[in-house]
């Protein structure tokens, strides 16, 4: 059963109350206006043309037809990591690999 206090049915009320307040007042203001620039406008011009080897090739021609020709993606950018992020060499090696002054094995200074 659903609780039915007083105290819990008027603060349901004015939360409710005011969420479609404060929404009549921003679609009034036109903020809920356009949303496909909205949705858009995280993405960074190069976004857009960034090769997915995932997307069929009608998808990828609507795309290129769009935004312009694909550019390959940088490593960790959309699948441009070879194998993701976690394999890249600097994830594997030692803390101090390249430091002859640090024990390799214990990873502390050598004495």
């Amino acid at each position: 059963m659903l609780p039915s206090s007083l105290p819990i049915i008027l603060a349901t009320v004015a939360l409710t109350a005011g969420a479609a307040i404060m929404l009549a007042v921003v679609w009034k203001l036109g903020f809920l206006r356009e949303w496909d620039a909205q949705a858009r406008s995280i993405f960074d011009e190069r976004d857009f043309r960034l090769a997915r080897e995932w997307e069929g090739p009608v998808d990828a021609l609507e795309r290129e037809l769009q935004y312009g020709p694909p550019v390959a993606p940088r490593p960790g950018e959309w699948g441009g990591a070879a194998g993701g992020v976690r394999d890249t060499p600097a994830r594997h090696a030692a803390p101090h690999d390249d430091d002859p002054s640090h024990d390799a094995a214990t990873s502390r200074p050598a004495a």
